[in-house]
């Protein structure tokens, strides 16, 4: 039999596209459906960490691409789904920390990070610094009576 050499020319996008992709990788998820048994390595610098697979066991593994990598050396029938969590494209970062005016005093150096919910209670009843406030200047105060169902304030105050 004759075999053809089949010589595969990708473009340079495909290749760009592709190591953009490896670098945004951050969780991996492997989800071991079924196997038959086999062995998964986890591979980084200070180890490898091996898990046995047992027949017919679920088992989800969820690890850092970036920090290691996997071997799956699965024995006989196995079925396996695998997933990442990817952070955003290093072009599409530059871009939005080109787009960024900061206005104000100078950004602190270091790590930015989303503060997604604050909340608050604060004296008199308000949820909210506006609730607060706007207490505050209508002259109110607060002071409230404390039930005597609760406790006797005569012994107190």
């Amino acid at each position: 039999m004759l075999f053809k050499e089949r010589v595969i020319i990708f473009e340079d996008d495909a290749v760009d596209s592709h190591h953009d992709f490896v670098e945004c990788k951050k969780l991996c998820m492997l989800y071991l459906i079924d196997a038959e048994g086999g062995v998964l390595i986890l591979h980084s610098d200070s180890g490898d960490v091996e898990i046995e697979l047992t027949p017919n066991q679920n088992k989800l593994v969820i690890f850092r691409e970036d920090q290691m990598s996997y071997t799956y050396e699965p024995i006989g029938k196995h079925v396996a789904v695998q997933s990442w969590i990817l952070d955003k494209p290093i072009q599409q970062k530059l871009k939005e920390e080109s787009l960024r005016v900061i206005d104000g005093p100078e950004e602190p150096a270091g790590e930015r990070i989303n503060v997604m919910s604050l909340t608050g209670r604060y004296p008199g009843k308000g949820f909210d610094g506006d609730s607060f406030w706007n207490m505050l200047s209508s002259g109110g105060d607060t002071q409230i009576h404390v039930p005597l169902m609760r406790w006797d304030t005569d012994i107190y105050y």
